[in-house]
């Protein structure tokens, strides 16, 4: 269940536009279209490791993670290492605890007999169904998944076959005898997709579907930009393609990356007051005026980049 660490790899992705309509037994792909993404500074869009300090309170530490398991990745620099050896508490976005994981696949099904061709048409489903083999994921079980699930499933990189870096962490913190804590639930990360109407997760999907060579391409310069901790380049690359639904575009980014960005830190107060946390959430969540990075600045803490 890898899937369900890629809530913010979702946004990295090709956004083609408003899906046609498809002809008997035949997917019809939206063209893409490429913008020109602006170039001004971006805040917080440089170093992927920020100290947090506040008087009074032992510092902690907010650390940009990448939701993959590629090598390159998980090779965690020192001045990472440290601050975790540093810290008594580790925090990350969502605790994986077998109950919560079962029923986040669970929700990933529809269990009233509905398929996913009844939502998408037959020429995407069983398009986005040959897709899913790559995944590891059956055809008999593609044919139950909602268009979010799969939509989700095939915006990972194809060889992502290990443990990605926020679980890894995890792991590491725990090794070192640190408390770990969750700012969400696993269930509120599934809503965040059921909130989208059906005609919406269609559309998602097809996007991905009808553009995937492209969207992996994608995937792979995250990383690139990612190892280099440029996250301002990254969120230009998000940017790059664009379509006539930017309404659609606009509330994938209010769900997915603002709302739940003051979701976040109105829940790691705790954690920072008490001192000596180490935060780690996808690197989305860090910049621009609305990241986290600048919403626990506005709330008095001093922010010095390490990494």
């Amino acid at each position: 269940m890898r899937v369900i660490a890629r809530t913010i790899v979702v946004f990295a992705l090709l956004w083609a536009g408003t899906p046609e309509s498809s002809r008997a037994g035949e997917l019809v792909c939206p063209p893409i279209a490429r913008t020109q993404t602006a170039s001004e500074p971006i805040a917080f869009g440089d170093g992927l490791l920020w100290k947090i300090e506040r008087k009074g309170v032992a510092p902690s530490y907010l650390f940009g993670t990448i939701h993959v398991s590629d090598p390159r990745v998980l090779d965690i620099p020192a001045p990472v290492e440290s601050a975790l050896r540093a810290s008594r508490l580790f925090v990350m976005e969502a605790l994986f605890e077998p109950g919560a994981v079962a029923r986040f696949a669970g929700a990933m099904y529809f269990d009233d007999g509905t398929r996913l061709e009844d939502l998408a048409g037959r020429p995407l489903a069983e398009r986005a169904q040959l897709l899913l083999l790559r995944f590891n994921v059956p055809a008999e079980a593609a044919r139950s998944l909602k268009p979010w699930a799969a939509f989700l499933t095939l915006n990972q990189p194809q060889a992502d076959n290990g443990l990605p870096l926020d679980l890894l962490l995890m792991r590491r913190a725990q090794e070192h005898g640190l408390q770990v804590e969750g700012l969400e639930t696993l269930e509120e990360q599934a809503e965040v997709f059921a909130a989208f109407s059906d005609a919406e997760q269609v559309a998602m999907l097809r996007d991905t579907v009808c553009h995937f060579d492209l969207v992996q391409a994608q995937l792979g310069r995250l990383v690139e930009l990612y190892l280099r901790g440029d996250v301002a380049a990254i969120i230009r690359l998000t940017g790059e393609y664009a379509g006539s639904d930017r309404e659609l575009a606009a509330r994938m980014e209010k769900l997915l990356i603002d709302e739940r960005n003051a979701r976040m830190v109105e829940r790691v107060q705790g954690a920072l007051l008490r001192g000596g946390a180490f935060v780690a959430v996808g690197a989305l969540h860090l910049p621009g005026s609305g990241g986290i990075a600048a919403r626990l600045e506005q709330r008095g803490y001093a922010l010095t980049r390490v990494h």
